[in-house]
């Protein structure tokens, strides 16, 4: 099963409906003494069931599945930017949920503190977890880059009055690459200063590789 169906917003939205109908009973039917500690419970079986059973399995099952890099076929990042573009969208949704309905009915303080650390605790773990896979698709992305321009390069390229006129063979396709496989494949999933500082990471590895391709060529 790919990994996007593993993750799906409908099912977290479900979960969130779920779990608002326990905040609305604990809210009718507990003492009032005890609201924060059941509040608190609520708190963990959300994060439970959001990141450790929904959100990281998801993630996990893509990294233990995702194909190695071929250096025949060019790598695709969808799949994974798929399941992130889901992770986005339920994050989004529970950090919604945590501050409208989780923590304005949490009244002990030292309560509260516990329940933020808890779920700061779990969504720095996934946010680890994508930045790795983030990380990995950007390094099969370079390789991939590298690739096209060791083999679609000509010597030749960089004697011709006419190639600095015209952009290369080698040129031509790494634009292709990125321009219909790579940025807009990223846009969407990824947004805001995320997108901003992933494209910004690219560049650099790009300018990396193209620097070093170069380097190659008296």
């Amino acid at each position: 099963m790919p990994s996007d169906q593993l993750l799906s917003v409908n099912v977290t939205t479900s979960l969130l409906k779920i779990h608002q109908r326990a905040v609305e009973r604990c809210q009718l039917l507990c003492d009032p003494q005890n609201n924060s500690e059941v509040m608190k419970t609520i708190a963990v079986s959300l994060l439970t069931n959001f990141v450790s059973n929904h959100l990281e399995y998801a993630i996990d099952f893509y990294t233990v599945n995702r194909p190695p890099l071929d250096t025949k076929f060019e790598p695709t990042v969808r799949p994974f930017l798929t399941t992130i573009g889901n992770a986005n969208i339920t994050y989004h949704n529970l950090d919604k949920f945590f501050s409208e309905k989780i923590l304005p009915n949490i009244h002990d303080s030292v309560i509260g503190n516990e329940v933020r650390k808890v779920r700061q605790e779990e969504m720095s773990r996934i946010e680890e977890k994508i930045s790795a896979e983030i990380n990995h698709s950007l390094n099969s992305i370079t390789s991939w880059i590298k690739i096209i321009l060791k083999s679609r390069q000509e010597k030749d390229d960089f004697n011709s009055i006419c190639t600095a006129q015209n952009a290369t063979k080698a040129c031509n396709e790494v634009c292709q690459f990125l321009m219909n496989h790579v940025i807009d494949t990223f846009k969407g999933p990824i947004d805001g200063d995320n997108l901003q500082h992933v494209m910004m990471e690219l560049g650099v590895r790009f300018h990396g590789a193209l620097l070093d391709h170069l380097m190659t060529y008296p």
